[in-house]
This record gives structure tokens, C-alpha cells and sequence, in this order.
């Protein structure tokens, strides 16, 4: 022996020091603090990164690595290394998702509240007044579930993220309010009203390569698929899932990309391999509205106007609903995807230095309609990195997911 060690075990030594923190056991042994330093550095080395920023980060890396969902896909056929930053070390740049993803998540939390009354026997159109105290239930349900996900150094949360949470959510408001003749029509309401079916909410899925049929995922050995639809209405005469999507583009133009989107085909092959009994899969479009509150005018008086601007646009310019086929995606290309994926999740130590940055460089500048929220992370030197993280991220916990036993 040369007195070496290999960097694998100060990799388990931070691991199992890091478990002992959490469980509330003293890790004060040998040189104290020391211990711990030296062994998240030596973590750093290997894994190309450091790590101080959370000593539980090479546990998330481990739980992690086997996931695949269909965001994560696309992610990684954008740019590898903006894979890493956001599926590996899960990082988001601020506690609250982007605006869009925040208003997504707020509107449908709206619409499964207004479900709970149309089941108790109160239809009718909602007055914006109801809908904006709705509203900030849902802002405050929201970031409770937000809580648990996040890694925050406090229980508490800064002052403007309930503001912006609450805003958003009363915008959502106003959103549904403005929709809600325009889903009745569209039968979505009666979908969901049913007093006979069983209503899920936002039910993250789970199975393993092992359990799917077909020899094309025999190289995701190992990897598990992951789905979340918003919504599934479970019947007798099979399952129905919703997913709501906004857009400040054409309605129309969104329907007929996500008319054979593959999402709906890894939908279908997730649940089914659970025992559901998929039967349709609806996308329910809202357009978010394309006017601006004026310095001139009260929040309120412009979330009334929103629910205006959406009473004098036609139901085709706000409103679509797609019935997705599965079977019209082209599964094997989508394959041929995932096993790209799989296959480089498999074959690598999950260092930064294996995941290079493959995007267009105008894509870093316009990846999500804005500057990649990574975008600084790639442009700083490694040696920042361990005070820029912390800085400028917070990191989301895994979530436990319904699966399928047996790999």
C-alpha cells in the first residue's frame, strides 16, 4: 500500500458522512470538518464538478441516472450539456419554475378545483371574483408541493416568490375564467365531471426497459421511463388522459404538431406496461392571451380585461382539443432516441467533462425563447463553479414515482 486512496472512497465516505448529517448524527470523528472537506474535494476531482454546494449531490446522481422522461429526451437532443445541468444535477435557476411552466401547472391546479364543483352538482360559468380566490389556494398548494421538491437552506420562503406565485396564478385565473364556455363545448367538462370515474391528478409514472415489449429498449437496460400527465380520468370503459399545454402562438398550429407527438406514444407505453387501459389521449391547448397590463390601470382591471380580450376571439383562436394516435408516431425513430440516451447514461461516469456543450451556439441565446437559464454555468471557469452554483441554483429533489415491479 502507498498510503493512496482511491477517489471512489471518498465519494462513499461523503455519502455515508452526508447520511449521517441528515439523520442527525455527529460526523465530528478523526480530524472533524476536515473529514468531510476532503472528501467532497476528492468527490469534486472525480466527478468533475465540485460538489460543495450540497453533500448529498453524488446521492442524486445515483437515484437519478437510470431516469428517463420524454422533457429529458429532447433536452439532451438540444445540447448535452444542458442535459447535465438540468436532468443530472437538477438544477433550476430560480425556487419558482419558468413563467410559462408556472402558469401551466397554476391553470390546470384552477381547472381541477372547478372539477371538484361541477361533481358536486354547481355548473355555470365562473365570475373572475371566485376564481381569483381560487386562485390563491392554488398558489399556495402549489408551493407547498414546491417546498418538498426544493433544496432551500430555510423553511421559509422570500416574500416575492409568494407574490409572483400568487400573481400568476390569479393570471391563470383569469385565463380559465375567460376558457371555461370554450372547454364546456369542447365535451372536457363533462369529461371530467363524471361522478362514475376516478380522477387522478398529476400521477408521476414509472416503469422499467425490462417490462416494456420489444427488443428496442433491450439497450435502456436498467433505465426506468418516467411520464406525468396533469390528469387521468379513469372509466369503465378505459382511461382517458389530459394534458393541458399553453402556447402564445396559434392554437392551431400547436394542435397539428402535437396531433402525432411522441409524448402521447410513451404515455400509452408507460401506463399500459402499469396495467391501465389507455383509451384516449387528449392535449387541451389554451392560448395565453397576447395583451399587457398598462402602467395606467389596477392588476385587477387588467385580469378583467384578459377574460374580455378572450370573450370577443373565436373558440378556434383560444381553444383546441387534440384526440392524439399513438400508433401514427414514428416509435422507432422515437427509439432510436431513447436508446441514444440509455446507451450514453450507461457507458459514462456522469462527470461534466462527459457531457460537451452540442447545442448551436445561437441556441444557448434562444433555447426557451430567452437566454438558456445554464447559460452562465457554461461560460465560468470550472474553479467558479463551486461559488457560482450555490449563488445563482437550487437543486430539486427526486420524487418517488407509482412503478412496476421487477426490471
Amino acid at each position: 500500500m502507498n498510503g493512496k486512496r482511491e477517489a471512489g472512497s471518498y465519494v462513499e465516505e461523503a455519502v455515508e458522512l452526508a447520511e449521517k448529517a441528515e439523520r442527525g448524527e455527529s460526523v465530528l470523528h478523526r480530524s472533524g470538518f476536515q473529514v468531510v472537506q476532503t472528501a467532497r474535494s476528492r468527490m469534486a476531482l472525480e466527478m468533475g464538478i465540485f460538489s460543495r454546494f450540497h453533500p448529498l449531490v453524488a446521492m442524486g446522481w445515483k437515484r437519478w441516472r437510470h431516469r428517463i422522461s420524454y422533457s429529458s429526451v429532447q433536452d439532451f437532443n438540444t445540447c448535452q450539456r444542458m442535459f447535465f445541468w438540468k436532468h443530472v444535477l437538477r438544477l433550476n435557476r430560480s425556487f419558482l419554475p419558468s413563467k410559462a411552466a408556472l402558469i401551466g401547472v397554476l391553470f390546470h391546479k384552477l381547472i381541477e378545483n372547478l372539477t371538484l364543483k361541477v361533481r358536486g352538482g354547481t355548473r355555470g360559468t365562473p365570475n373572475l371574483e371566485e376564481m381569483l380566490k381560487q386562485a390563491n389556494f392554488a398558489a399556495a398548494e402549489f408551493l407547498q408541493e414546491r417546498m418538498r421538491e426544493v433544496r432551500t437552506n430555510t423553511g421559509v420562503l422570500a416574500d416575492w416568490i409568494v407574490e409572483e406565485a400568487t400573481r400568476e396564478a390569479q393570471f391563470a385565473a383569469a385565463m380559465v375564467t375567460g376558457t371555461w364556455e370554450d372547454l364546456e363545448r369542447s365535451k372536457i367538462v363533462d369529461l371530467l365531471a363524471d361522478p362514475e370515474a376516478e380522477l387522478m391528478t398529476e400521477c408521476l409514472m414509472g416503469v422499467r426497459a425490462g417490462k416494456l415489449a420489444g427488443t428496442i429498449f433491450g439497450v435502456a437496460h436498467g433505465m426506468e421511463f418516467i411520464v406525468r400527465p396533469d390528469l387521468v380520468i379513469r372509466r369503465k370503459e378505459g382511461d382517458v388522459v389530459l394534458d393541458f399545454k399553453t402556447t402564445s402562438n396559434s392554437v392551431e398550429d400547436f394542435a397539428s404538431v402535437l396531433l402525432m407527438d411522441p409524448q402521447a406514444w410513451l404515455y400509452r407505453l408507460v401506463m399500459e406496461a402499469l396495467g391501465y387501459k389507455v383509451t384516449e389521449i387528449r392535449f387541451v391547448i389554451v392560448r395565453k392571451p397576447t395583451i399587457r397590463a398598462s402602467s395606467k390601470e389596477t392588476w385587477r382591471d387588467f385580469l378583467e380585461r384578459v377574460v374580455q380580450w378572450y370573450r370577443t376571439k373565436q373558440e378556434f383562436e383560444k381553444v383546441a382539443v387534440v384526440r392524439a394516435d399513438p400508433d401514427y408516431v414514428n416509435s422507432a425513430e422515437w427509439a432510436r432516441w431513447i436508446g441514444k440516451v440509455a446507451r450514453f447514461m450507461n457507458t459514462r461516469s456522469l462527470r461534466l467533462s462527459d457531457f460537451p456543450r452540442t447545442g448551436v451556439p445561437k441556441a444557448c441565446l434562444s433555447v426557451y425563447g430567452s437566454r438558456c437559464p445554464f447559460y452562465e454555468l457554461c461560460q465560468a471557469p470550472p474553479g467558479a463553479l463551486v461559488d457560482l452554483i450555490p449563488a445563482m441554483y437550487v437543486q430539486t429533489e427526486p420524487k418517488g414515482v407509482e412503478d412496476g415491479d421487477g426490471d
